[in-house]
């Protein structure tokens, strides 16, 4: 089985995004816990400088004339579908990267996202052959393995990016002076190693 690119390379992918993309996901079912969702909770006592003032539910505080607010059950076990291109169009780029390192970027960022929550994602990967149908599950290790999927995919992709290469990803500031958006703040490459001395994850 090949070796997974080095988890200390995808800990800080994973930084990278859930810093610049961390918002509020819902899913299907219901949770237990007061959260971020659609499903109306208790009200409570208004804690100044901690609650949300937009959770305000002012006919309770007008009929007590004590601040209120209301929380929000949670919303979980949402189930998240990517499409990856990975045909040989893929491999074209610059000297910096290719279109194949900025999906593997976006389906890192939609993964770190979901898996964080507790929540499956999955994926269908389209190759110059065929579509393929990875199972959505849950946790960090079967998003690594998915992740290197993508990588492997093409054996005919530019040696930047084969395993055992590098996976290029922006540098701060992005390929030119003044790189913005969620690419622009990724510094250094990502690493797949095969060699029997690489780490894996």
């Amino acid at each position: 089985m090949a070796e997974l690119v080095p988890e200390r390379t995808l800990r800080r992918l994973e930084l990278s995004v859930t810093r610049r993309l961390d918002g509020l996901l819902n899913g299907e079912h219901l949770g237990l816990l007061p959260g971020p969702g659609t499903e109306v909770a208790e009200a409570r006592l208004y804690q100044p400088g901690e609650d949300d003032v937009r959770h305000m539910d002012w006919a309770v505080t007008a009929r007590t004339t004590t601040p209120h607010v209301r929380d929000l059950i949670a919303d979980h076990e949402l189930e998240v579908w990517a499409l990856a291109d990975l045909t040989p169009s893929m491999g074209f780029g610059t000297g910096r990267m290719v279109k194949r390192d900025l999906a593997v970027a976006a389906l890192a960022a939609v993964g770190f996202l979901t898996v964080r929550l507790g929540d499956r994602v999955g994926a269908y990967l389209l190759d110059r052959e065929r579509l393929r149908r990875r199972p959505a599950r849950t946790g960090k290790a079967a998003l690594y393995a998915l992740l290197q999927d993508v990588l492997d995919t093409d054996p005919h992709r530019p040696e930047a990016a084969r395993p055992g290469g590098t996976l290029a990803v922006p540098g701060p500031g992005g390929p030119g002076r003044g790189g913005s958006g969620l690419f622009g703040g990724w510094g250094g490459t990502a690493r797949a190693s095969r060699s029997p001395g690489g780490s894996g994850a």
